[in-house]
C-alpha cells in the first residue's frame, strides 16, 4: 500500500537545520532559558525567567512528554510512553536486495501491533513500536524491556526471513551494545 502522505525523518538533520533556520529568522531565541511562569496578558504574554522576564506576542512551549511536570499543565494532559526502537549490524548490500526491499523508502505496517522499518546509510535497518510502555512518576532515562526488544526482534524475524543470521544491535546506556541473535541463540558480544 502507498501513503501518499508521510515520510521518513531524521531527527538528527532535522533539528540542526531547526535552529540554523530559526537563528536565520527575526526570532530571538533564549536557549538552555529555564521558563518559571508564562502569565498571558491582552497583547501577548509575560514570560518569567531566573533573571528577569520576556514580553512576547506569541509563545511556543515544546515539552514533549515532560509537559505533566509542569505546574500549570493539566494533570491529565500528556501519559508519556516508551517507543523501543532497535538497530541491526551493517547488513551487506546484495543481502539488502534479495529481501527484495530496494526502494529505500520506509515501511511501516497498518495493522494493530504497528511496525516500522528504516533503512540507514550504513546499511542497518532500525525498527520498532510493536508495544507501547506507560510511564509512571517523574519521566526519567530508562533501558529498553529486554521482553521488548524480543518481541521486536521477532517482528524483524517475521519480515526477513532471508536475514536470519543479522544480529540486532539493542542500544543500552552511552556506547554500549548488546547483540542479540535473530536466529534465537542467545545474547552475544
Amino acid at each position: 500500500m502507498l501513503e501518499p502522505r508521510g515520510g521518513v525523518m531524521d531527527p538528527g538533520k532535522f533539528a540542526p537545520g531547526l535552529r540554523k533556520a530559526l537563528l536565520a529568522s527575526a526570532a530571538r531565541v533564549f536557549e538552555r532559558t529555564a521558563v518559571q511562569a508564562v502569565e498571558p496578558t491582552r497583547v501577548g504574554s509575560i514570560v518569567s525567567v531566573p533573571h528577569g522576564h520576556i514580553r512576547a506576542a506569541q509563545v511556543v512551549l515544546t515539552t514533549n512528554a515532560y509537559s505533566r511536570d509542569l505546574a500549570i499543565a493539566p494533570k491529565r494532559l500528556a501519559a508519556p510512553i516508551w517507543c523501543s526502537m532497535v538497530e541491526t549490524e551493517p547488513i551487506p548490500p546484495e543481502r539488502l536486495t534479495a529481501t527484495g526491499w530496494t526502494s529505500r523508502s520506509g515501511i511501516a505496517t497498518q495493522h494493530n501491533i504497528m511496525e516500522s522499518f528504516r533503512l540507514t546509510r550504513r546499511n542497518t535497518i532500525v525498527t520498532g513500536v510493536r508495544q507501547l510502555q506507560g510511564a509512571r512518576g517523574t519521566v526519567g532515562p530508562r533501558e529498553p524491556d529486554p521482553e521488548i526488544v524480543a518481541d521486536i526482534t521477532q517482528g524483524f524475524r517475521a519480515r526477513f526471513p532471508s536475514l536470519p543470521d543479522t544480529l540486532i544491535r539493542d542500544q543500552l546506556g552511552e556506547e554500549m551494545f548488546r547483540s542479540i541473535s535473530l536466529a534465537g541463540a542467545g545474547a552475544g558480544a
